[in-house]
């Protein structure tokens, strides 16, 4: 399917080989620009595998993983693979219990999108300053 465009997969209980398979797909979807993985539990491990994927997700444009349990060192790591998603334009973490950032360290993450116009951190009891 090397037309598709938008992926939606929320409320799939998708686990760390499913991401891996996801990564490894996502060669055959060279215009893939919106992956949807709201809501399926990711922990650190999918994140890793999402990220590992990178390489073949660098066209993407919209990423959805709220509801998920990201937390700050999946945040960490998609912040560290920002340049391989360059084309980010949406990124939605609302719901990922983001506990130990501040409003100044997300906006410090967020300088390394620079297409980036929406990213959606509600329900992650961000702090208003570093501790």
């Amino acid at each position: 399917v090397p037309e598709l465009q938008s992926l939606n997969l929320p409320r799939n209980s998708l686990d760390t080989e499913a991401v891996h398979s996801l990564g490894a797909a996502a060669s055959w979807w060279p215009k893939l620009r919106d992956l949807n993985l709201s809501h399926n539990s990711l922990h650190f491990g999918e994140v890793q595998a999402l990220v590992e994927a990178a390489p073949h997700l660098s066209q993407l444009q919209r990423l959805d993983l709220s509801g998920n349990r990201v937390r700050c060192d999946g945040f960490a790591l998609i912040v560290a693979a920002a340049s391989q998603f360059s084309q980010l334009q949406h990124l939605d973490l609302h719901n990922n219990s983001l506990l130990c950032f501040s409003v100044a360290d997300l906006a410090a993450a967020a300088q390394h999108w620079a297409d980036l116009q929406t990213l959606r951190l509600s329900g992650n009891y961000i702090r208003p300053a570093a501790v």
